[in-house]
């Protein structure tokens, strides 16, 4: 959630707690008549000539769809967001913040597997897990792939990862699939 999301949470909880607690207290107030400003019975004739109204459906409608929207968006505003943004390196200091956008050396470290004639494709993204920072790769091997040397290349590219970011608490996830077919088009038979 951002700050701006809390702060409001905070400001509407504080409002909703502060409005039900006066009307449980007026509500006492008029049922053990602690007051003599407030009625003994409640009217309800104009409540009813306003219920009776052509448009007051429409705008019950109105104010229930309001309220929908409005509900939807708090529940949206709400979902814990896994997206990272700029990571702060070490070695800031008062002197100015070094930070780096994880997100371009996962795509560096992806397009240098790519570049590998046994991986067709390579794509991934950094994300929050638990707390955790997981650089979550996924490659598409050649059927025609040696392990050996696609996990040797996989270990440079994740371990330059690790050090480029000089994060303790960044860790790698890599799915390896193999592809089902050489990506060529079968022959046809005539």
């Amino acid at each position: 959630m951002s700050r701006t999301t809390i702060a409001l949470d905070r400001a509407v909880t504080l409002l909703m707690g502060l409005a039900l607690t006066a009307a449980a207290v007026l509500a006492a107030g008029w049922w053990y008549d602690w007051w003599s400003w407030m009625p003994s019975a409640v009217a309800t004739a104009d409540a009813q000539q306003l219920t009776d109204r052509r448009w007051w459906p429409w705008a019950l409608a109105g104010a229930a769809v309001l309220l929908f929207l409005l509900g939807l968006r708090w529940l949206f505003a709400h979902t814990p967001s896994r997206r990272v943004g700029d990571l702060r390196l070490p070695g800031s200091g008062e002197q100015g913040r070094l930070q780096v956008n994880p997100s371009s050396a996962v795509s560096a470290a992806c397009v240098a597997l790519e570049n590998r004639h046994d991986v067709r494709r390579a794509r991934g993204t950094v994300r929050r897990d638990r707390g955790q920072l997981v650089i979550d790769m996924r490659a598409t091997l050649e059927p025609t792939a040696q392990l050996p040397d696609v996990v040797t290349a996989v270990e440079e590219s994740t371990g330059a990862l690790s050090r480029s970011l000089e994060r303790p608490d960044l860790f790698c996830r890599v799915r390896l699939d193999v592809a089902s077919s050489t990506g060529q088009a079968p022959p046809r038979v005539r």
